[in-house]
């Protein structure tokens, strides 16, 4: 494979992955407001409204964390995996990237958000059984992120047509944030012939940017 074609082909992925997170923190920012507003007035707000702007922030921001994945994966093997699930995407990874992920993702999940991040757990049925979640699991290592992240995308995407989703795994937003952050990072900084370098979202009053 050329070398200006590798670079074509992984700057196209790079930007597609970078759309779809940028979609889904536009969601993630509007859910972030409905969530306060629940707080403050939560005889105005219902689950419907919240699952509303959760569903297409979760699959975006999921979907954006596998494209970055294969992304890293293409760099190194000049392939694209044919794979939805997170934890499989990783674990076809060398050691070497797998580490060198697993550190930056640790120092991403120990930064101080300017905002709490909204947990949000889906389920079918009435607006009394589904509410923002008060407790958000710690998930500091990203072998935990993975596994509960690992098919958020695809349980989310048709949950029209079922609506079945597990109360017990919500959208872990922080998880996916840091997981985005710290494979961008992998994939800008790669060295071997194929950096692509592209903007960051920055955190600013309550939102990101």
């Amino acid at each position: 494979m050329g070398v200006q074609f590798k670079l074509l082909t992984v700057a196209m992925a790079r930007a597609m992955a970078q759309a779809h997170a940028d979609a889904g923190l536009q969601q993630f920012n509007t859910l972030q407001a409905v969530a306060a507003k629940s707080r403050d007035e939560p005889q105005t707000t219902s689950y419907l409204e919240h699952m509303h702007y959760a569903v297409p922030a979760a699959t975006s921001l999921a979907f954006a964390a596998e494209l970055f994945l294969k992304v890293v994966h293409f760099q190194i093997f000049h392939s694209d995996p044919h794979e939805h699930d997170l934890v499989k995407l990783y674990q076809s990874l060398p050691a070497s990237s797998r580490s060198s992920l697993e550190s930056r993702y640790r120092e991403m999940y120990r930064r101080d958000l300017p905002f709490n991040v909204v947990h949000f757990a889906l389920a079918a049925g009435h607006d009394s059984a589904s509410i923002p979640a008060a407790t958000v699991p710690e998930l500091a290592t990203l072998d935990l992120a993975l596994s509960h992240l690992r098919d958020v995308f695809t349980s989310r995407r048709y949950i029209y047509e079922t609506m079945e989703a597990p109360t017990s795994s919500g959208i872990h937003v922080k998880s996916l944030l840091c997981l985005i952050d710290a494979l961008r990072v992998q994939i800008d900084t790669h060295k071997g012939g194929g950096r692509v370098e592209f903007g960051a979202p920055k955190f600013r009053d309550g939102t990101v940017v």
